[in-house]
């Protein structure tokens, strides 16, 4: 059993299905690790390869990972900073402009929480 401190055993598998796993691959993986971002330990560990998926991944995928980098920003001043590191903030934004209708919403969302009470996340 791990501590509620440390990030899940699961992020590792599922970063892999991220880099390696075929478009449906990625879609689950994705969907998984927004389950898994809801702890605090494990969201940090998972931001960059969630902007690897936005940049990257199928339109499925790219709407998870989208929605879980919005979940990570909610409200954390500490993982707004991570995520923009990260370089989340140009794929979330060319999302927007161009993606799928749905990864369209998830990724207003998430530049909307990058944003929120952020003025260096701000454009």
């Amino acid at each position: 059993m791990t501590s509620p401190d440390s990030p899940s055993p699961a992020i590792a598998p599922l970063v892999a299905q991220i880099k390696h796993g075929t478009a449906v691959d990625r879609e689950q993986a994705a969907a998984a690790l927004w389950s898994l971002a809801w702890n605090d330990a494990n969201r940090v560990a998972i931001a960059e390869h969630l902007v690897t998926l936005v940049t990257h991944g199928a339109a499925g995928g790219q709407e998870q990972a989208a929605r879980a980098l919005g979940n990570l920003a909610y409200d954390n001043a500490a993982n707004q900073a991570a995520i923009a590191a990260a370089g989340a903030i140009d794929p979330l934004v060319a999302l927007v402009r161009s993606g799928a209708a749905r990864g369209q919403e998830e990724a207003a969302g998430a530049v909307g929480n990058l944003a929120c009470d952020n003025a260096a996340n701000r454009a």
